[in-house]
């Protein structure tokens, strides 16, 4: 779920002519953006498993970089910006809980509450086409 331009073409091998442009792409990535964005996901599968194996009640993961505009395939060619996300953290989230938990999770439900709509999420969650968790 590599968003950025720079990661598109370092990790995919995505050709120069398919990348967004840099005008469209605000996300910025430095020698340390990796490890931070892994670690946000990895935060989100820690929360989940902690609030399944009754650890915890509850969890609420503040991690940045965000995701929720990191899409199937990273970019979102019809996105005005890249949100400044790499990896789509709620979505890796939920499929942890689905698939390592499968016997106790059956759906799950994503709350956005930022100001604006989180279309990488929605992207990924449509590809998964599965309306029943």
């Amino acid at each position: 779920l590599a968003f950025t331009p720079r990661v598109q073409s370092s990790m995919r091998q995505v050709p120069a002519h398919q990348l967004k442009s840099d005008n469209a792409a605000d996300t910025t990535f430095s020698k340390g953006s990796m490890g931070a964005a892994l670690r946000a996901c990895g935060a989100v599968c820690h929360a989940v498993d902690a609030v399944v194996n009754n650890l915890h009640r509850s969890a609420f993961c503040c991690v940045r970089p965000p995701g929720h505009h990191s899409g199937v395939k990273g970019l979102l060619w019809n996105a005005q910006s890249c949100g400044f996300c790499i990896f789509n953290n709620v979505a890796v989230g939920a499929m942890h809980a689905l698939t390592q938990h499968a016997s106790t999770i059956e759906k799950v439900a994503i709350v956005d509450f930022d100001v604006h709509h989180g279309n990488g999420t929605e992207d990924v969650i449509k590809a998964l086409n599965r309306p029943d968790q």
